[in-house]
């Protein structure tokens, strides 16, 4: 075989992987309905009865399990979320925000700030007003709510939901940041969080290796194929779990991280053109 016809191999077999993952995604719903049938089908013919709820075996169980299916769901999750992020519309859109970010200069972030504390402000004033006229109100009925003005129930519950409206946060660090952002200023030093993060990131491990550890095994006598599927029966819910959260990550790297990708590079495509208005 030539190289290049190994190579294309490669990139086909990359490609049927993908399709293949979002095949799985889009029948989650089927694959989960149809294995609950077939596990419904086999305790059809078998004698039903439930434990006690406090019982010693049915706490030891139920902490095994949950413990197993938060490891499954946020694994999966993560593993989900990087078959979306090879999806076309996540590629799109990422690429459309990268292109926006790298024309953002170093001299251009004092422009960038004011532009967002300007977007901010509009983008707060749209919401309000939105609110208001959704509710048939308007801002003089507001302004007079907040001065002490009272209405009737309805209203007064919803001019004190639409009072708590509060501007959206918005900086260069928000719009040209590609990781995950968090509240504090851009100016503030990585490192002085970096060990609390990590700390933290280590909570669920250690709730696990608490559990694992604690735990002690010893075989069963007597195992029945009742035994077996009683097993299969407890154990039913750990496949769902891990399609449900293989699934969610799949879902927001495609859809959520997608969309908030074209939301900054709209907002970045708008202050390049005001910039270029102001020349």
């Amino acid at each position: 075989m030539k190289f290049g016809d190994f190579e294309d191999t490669i990139l086909d077999s990359g490609e049927i992987i993908k399709k293949a993952g979002r095949t799985l995604v889009a029948n989650m719903g089927k694959i989960i309905a149809l294995f609950v049938s077939l596990l419904m089908l086999a305790v059809t013919f078998t004698d039903v009865t439930f434990t006690g709820i406090f019982t010693k075996d049915f706490a030891s169980s139920l902490i095994l399990l949950i413990t197993s299916a938060y490891i499954i769901y946020f694994s999966l999750e993560d593993a989900g979320e990087r078959c979306g992020e090879e999806t076309e519309e996540f590629k799109v859109a990422n690429g459309r925000f990268e292109a926006r970010r790298a024309k953002i200069s170093g001299d251009g972030i004092g422009a960038l700030r004011g532009y967002c504390i300007d977007y901010a402000k509009a983008e707060f004033e749209f919401r309000k007003k939105s609110a208001l006229i959704s509710h048939g109100l308007t801002e003089n009925e507001l302004a007079a709510y907040l001065s002490g003005k009272r209405f009737d129930k309805k209203t007064d519950r919803v001019l004190r939901r639409i009072s708590k409206i509060k501007p959206a946060e918005l900086s260069p660090k928000i719009l040209l940041g590609k990781e995950r952002w968090h509240k504090r200023s851009e100016l503030e030093n990585p490192e002085k969080r970096k060990l609390p993060m990590l700390l933290l990131k280590l909570i669920p491990s250690t709730v696990c290796m608490a559990v694992t550890v604690s735990v002690m095994l010893t075989a069963k006598d007597g195992l029945t194929g009742a035994d077996v599927l009683n097993g299969i029966l407890k154990l039913s819910a750990l496949p769902m779990i891990g399609f449900k959260g293989y699934s969610a990550g799949y879902s927001y790297a495609k859809h959520t991280l997608s969309l908030w990708c074209e939301t900054k590079a709209n907002i970045l495509e708008g202050f390049l053109l005001s910039l270029e208005d102001k020349k």
